[in-house]
């Protein structure tokens, strides 16, 4: 909707800059509580009291005041009763809000307006008709964690089999318990909002599938180009259809019919597991006399399906205003339309789609400028709050997708001295992103300190806003390292808080000790503050070579029941017998009443008197305090629902509140005068003087977030689930995505989320008053290019944009108020890492490079690969012996990269074998060489058949490879060789002669990067040489996989040169975390590492 230019002079008085907000004052705090309306105001105030009318209100353009001023001129000049006219908020504090400023404007008369969110107007509505309703005359409605709470008794019962025999879907994702809690929870709320009884879901999906294809011929082709960039999935060809790459472009455009009935199938038995779960968790609230938020809306949508109750509910208002209109969803769209018709008589609807954030609470920003065209519009496009280049800014963010506006005009006279709008960037290089984050987060607090300092702001006039809330505490940290209190909000990183996490850890542990997790957390805690030596030996060598339940099994042995290692000194040993001390008091606590068992656990570990002295010292520690309490506090309200449960059920129950969207259960923030850390969402309707937008860095502002297994559409009404069985789309989620067709880039689903985060954007850069930072990442290439965010570059584009660059190293002081949250004794496990490495460098100069015979220093090329890939993973596996004991962390969709390792091993003994032959003279069968390997690595049980099969056609497809008619110099050639003063040991695939060509072929079978093994051939070519003479050696990696071979040929490296560079790193002992994709599949990921937080995740 193209905002009116009207022509109007701006004369309202100007607000200087110096005018002092606090941070929770609301958006319209800068308009004078008695309005003198300007024109575009005006139009507003005065519209036809009878007509319908669509307000487009722009951020900080005074709309409550403007709404007061409208609902006072229908009382006074249009005489309409104040009991007739209905004001809709969205939430309690708007509702608060306006209702004292009616009571300002009308008096006593404001007093009769009814002044209400939309789920209390249809409880109201609900209980006047109790008995239509069908209802409790004392319906309760539950919070959305209290009815997490009932839900969760639902989803028990289902787990353990009392809903009947119903086969439960693998699209449900049951592995992760709190994930499906969560994603169950949300479908069966928007399907009960949406209006839906268990049979009409069954029914609507059989509709849909219906529509999708008849069942008989051929699906209809889709004809999508372009690569459909959906994560890792299996190509194994189905019935019917071909092999491969040729089978995952079919399954792309028009799968087989088999294909599509399965998918049909599957998605028809969510929708089953989903009825039957509605049926049991609308018995549950019945019984109960409860509703959710979502069962309100649905009753009196009900309700309304009678005639004479809905003529009573119409006739008690003549007049209606909805404010943030945007943020509706479709059922309470329906509502408004229900009852005041479709005409939409005496209603006035406002909002502002550029602000329309709630995508994930199902909110559609298009019905009101669908609206605004049926109905008419006005629009208010002057902004009282920010200056002009601020809000050109923000018009930048959302000019994409509204073309022919113009920016918001600023009414406030002044100047932020040139510093309305600043960008700090965090400069990395390549894949070194280490510290980027804490380096970011360190430039914000010195800035924030100068705007304090020379600009004569209060802390609580500065706010750091996040597009998520997981990494709130890196800003947290910074601030208090220069003694800026700081209050989180918004439910920002409650979850993630340290003293939480570790609260979590100790009830795991609690729980069950076996849990490696929970164990490697305590033991480096506060209270225990193991180092990893100390659990490398409690970890016991060749611990590497067991099964995982085996190694936790011994993990937990030697932590809690086994004589300790006599290679732990008496520090070590006595932190260690702290912990089987709790461990003794924390025997049978399980098995108390949830409530006292989590006050035992935060007692007995000593969470609650660590911090409890920490809060004398610091607000950050009186934060932890907060935040420990506030745990207690779920927990005994969680038991008062449920008192049978114990701790797993309650971190089940923790797990799905973490998943379950803007939840905001966190501490009351213990100081006023505090810089304000929020999520975006919590700070719209909110302003300061200072924002600064953090983590505007790439894959993360934006973000798009891979769509769940199953999903609800609502243009089709229907669930779709998104994900065959392999992990390729569905046909009907691309159908839904690419209804037409055409380049896979204009997908539907991602084009709607990359909108919302532009609109996310938006809002987060006018809620600045004077001055607003972007802040995020640089990453610079090699080629002299850059990478970063694209709404970090388009800022840093603009003319008269401030740039700042985040420091390039951060200070190794541990400041007193961060040492005084962690208790004087909770260093991480990397600083306990530098600490040891400081105290023993010299040492480690000698001894921390294998040696060779002549005491030579001795690598190999998969430790420079591993250093090269992360230092800190390279210094946990080959310097301090640490085992692994994380699991891969992989996207659903990534299932095939399960059983990686045994098909690489595979692949690699069949060749040798059949090389080896080759040179012996022997007769030569490599299907034969396969089958023996296979029997050999005993892989039978362990690959499944999908695996087998796929090995044996990508032999297959070897064997029609001119390498397979080579003749063969040597397989698995063992080396040791002198290169940059380090001995590098290894084995060369193969080494051959084709024709008249010398070849070095290294095998590769994974999925990922190939241009890293440049470094590789270049030693294969020096080994060569020093084995077999000079020659024009050709190196190659022929990559086997997908039944298919192909040769790749990376440009190689000066191998001196970056041998002896990784060598001089190691031997000085510098092992920095570098997270990146590899992150997903390491076996230190959270335990004890913790850097991955900062990776780009796998899809």
């Amino acid at each position: 909707m193209l905002l009116s230019r009207e022509t109007l002079v701006p004369t309202a008085p100007s607000v200087p800059p110096a005018t002092a907000l606090p941070s929770t004052a609301r958006a319209e705090a800068s308009m004078p509580t008695e309005l003198t309306p300007r024109a575009q105001q005006r139009r507003i105030i005065e519209h036809d009291p009878r007509a319908p009318l669509v307000v487009i209100a722009g951020a900080g353009s005074g709309k409550t005041a403007t709404l007061v001023e409208r609902i006072r001129w229908l009382v006074r000049h249009e005489n309409v009763e104040p009991r007739g006219i209905l004001a809709v908020t969205f939430s309690r504090s708007a509702a608060a809000e306006l209702s004292a400023r009616l009571a300002v404007r009308l008096g006593s008369r404001g007093d009769e307006i009814k002044v209400s969110t939309f789920h209390a107007f249809c409880r109201e509505m609900l209980v006047l008709h109790a008995y239509r309703a069908e209802l409790d005359p004392d319906l309760r409605v539950l919070e959305e964690s209290e009815a997490l709470t009932r839900f969760h008794e639902v989803y028990r019962e289902l787990l353990h089999g009392r809903l009947g025999e119903i086969a439960v879907p693998a699209a449900l994702d049951l592995i992760a318990p709190g994930k499906a809690l969560a994603l169950l929870y949300r479908l069966v709320t928007t399907v009960t909002e949406e209006g839906l009884t268990a049979q009409s879901l069954l029914a609507s999906v059989r509709r849909a599938q219906r529509a999708l294809w008849s069942g008989e011929g051929l699906p209809r082709t889709l004809a999508i180009s372009g690569e459909l960039r959906d994560g890792f999935y299996r190509t194994k060809a189905r019935m019917g259809e071909p092999k491969a790459k040729e089978a995952l472009a079919r399954r792309h455009e028009a799968p087989s019919p088999d294909t599509l009935r399965a998918q049909m199938e599957m998605e028809t038995t969510v929708a089953r597991v989903m009825a039957t779960v509605m049926e049991r968790f609308d018995a549950l609230l019945a019984e109960r006399g409860e509703a959710t938020y979502a069962h309100l809306i649905a009753h009196l949508d009900h309700l309304l399906d009678d005639d004479e109750h809905r003529s009573a509910i119409r006739a008690r208002f003549t007049h209606c205003v909805v404010d943030e209109y945007q943020d509706t969803n479709a059922a309470q769209q329906r509502l408004v339309e229900r009852i005041f018709g479709e005409r939409l008589h005496g209603v006035m609807l406002v909002g502002d789609p550029r602000q329309s954030i709630y995508g994930f609470r199902n909110a559609r920003p298009d019905e009101i400028e669908r609206l605004a065209a049926r109905h008419g519009a006005a629009g208010i496009d002057e902004n009282f709050r920010s200056l002009q280049p601020i809000l050109d800014a923000a018009h930048l963010a959302i000019a994409p997708q509204r073309r022919e506006e113009m920016p918001m005009r600023a009414l406030r006279d002044g100047t932020g001295n040139g510093e309305e709008v600043s960008v700090i960037a965090a400069q990395i290089q390549g894949r070194a992103n280490g510290d980027a984050r804490e380096r970011e987060a360190e430039a914000i607090a010195a800035e924030a300190e100068r705007l304090v300092a020379e600009r004569g702001l209060a802390y609580a006039q500065i706010a750091i806003l996040l597009r998520r809330k997981t990494h709130a505490q890196v800003y947290v940290d910074a601030l208090a390292r220069r003694g800026i209190p700081a209050r989180t909000t918004g439910g920002v990183g409650f979850y993630q808080a340290g003293e939480v996490e570790e609260a979590m850890a100790w009830l795991r542990f609690t729980d069950d000790p076996t849990d490696d997790t929970a164990m490697l957390r305590v033991l480096g805690s506060g209270i225990i503050g193991a180092n990893e030596e100390t659990i490398a030996a409690l970890a016991a060598p060749g611990s590497a070579e067991r099964e995982v339940e085996e190694r936790r099994l011994q993990l937990t042995r030697a932590v809690l029941v086994e004589p300790l290692p006599p290679a732990l000194d008496g520090e070590a040993r006595e932190r260690v017998e702290t912990l089987r001390e709790i461990a003794d008091e924390l025997d049978g606590v399980g098995s108390l009443p949830l409530a006292e068992a989590v006050q035992r656990v935060l007692r007995a570990s000593g969470l609650e008197y660590r911090y409890a002295a920490a809060a004398q010292e610091s607000l950050d520690g009186r934060q932890a305090l907060a935040n420990l309490h506030r745990l207690i506090e779920i927990a005994q309200s969680f038991a008062r629902d449920l008192p049978e449960a114990r701790i797993p059920e309650f971190l089940e129950y923790l797990d799905g509140l973490r998943e379950v969207a803007f939840d905001e259960r966190e501490a009351d923030p213990p100081a006023a005068d505090a810089v304000t850390i929020s999520t975006i969402h919590w700070a719209k309707g909110r302003e300061w003087p200072a924002v600064f937008v953090a983590e505007v860095t790439r894959n993360v502002f934006p973000a798009y977030r891979a769509p769940d297994s199953v999903v609800w559409d609502y243009g089709e009404r229907t669930l779709i689930v998104t994900r065959d069985q392999d992990g390729a789309p569905t046909y009907h989620a691309l159908h839904a995505r690419f209804s037409a067709g055409g380049d896979a880039a204009a997908d539907a689903w991602r084009a709607r989320e990359l909108a919302e985060e532009r609109r996310l954007f938006y809002v987060a850069l006018t809620r600045a008053r004077d001055r607003v930072y972007v802040c995020g990442t640089v990453s610079a290439s090699g080629g002299g290019g850059e990478s970063c965010s694209e709404f970090l570059a388009e800022v840093r584009a603009l003319d008269g944009v401030r740039l700042l660059t985040a420091p390039l190293s951060l200070e190794t002081s541990t400041p007193r108020a961060v040492a005084a949250r962690a208790g004087g004794d909770d260093a991480s496990m990397v600083e306990l890492l530098r600490a040891q490495r400081a105290r023993d460098d010299a040492e480690r100069r000698d001894d921390v490079l294998p040696r060779s015979r002549d005491g030579g220093r001795m690598l190999s090329f998969t430790k420079l690969d591993s250093y090269a890939t992360c230092p800190l993973r390279y210094a946990y596996e080959d310097v301090l012996g640490l085992p692994g004991l994380a699991e891969p962390t992989l996207p659903p969709n990534a299932r095939n990269e399960i059983g990686a390792a045994e098909y690489g091993a595979l692949i690699h003994a069949a060749l040798e074998c059949y090389n080896l032959e080759r040179i012996a003279g022997e007769r030569c069968d490599l299907l034969a060489a396969f089958v023996r390997s296979l029997d050999e690595l005993q892989l039978h049980g362990r690959l499944g058949a999908e695996r087998i099969a796929a090995a044996r056609a990508s032999l297959g497809a070897y064997l029609a490879h001119p390498l397979a008619q080579a003749r063969v110099l040597g397989a698995e050639v063992p080396f040791s060789v002198e290169i940059g003063g380090t001995t590098i040991v290894g084995a060369i695939d193969l080494v051959a002669e084709l024709g008249d060509r010398a070849l070095i072929v290294d095998y590769k079978t994974g999925s990922g990067e190939t241009d890293h093994y440049g470094l590789q051939l270049a030693i294969y070519r020096e080994a060569a040489t020093h084995l077999f003479g000079a020659r024009q050696w050709e190196t190659s990696l022929l990559l086997v996989r997908d039944g298919a071979v192909r040769e790749v040929h990376p440009p190689e490296t000066d191998a001196a040169e970056r041998v002896r560079e990784i060598a001089a790193c190691i031997a000085r002992g510098e092992y920095p975390a570098r997270p990146g994709l590899a992150c997903a599949t390491c076996p230190y990921r959270g335990q004890p590492c913790t850097a991955y937080e900062g990776a780009p995740a796998m899809r």
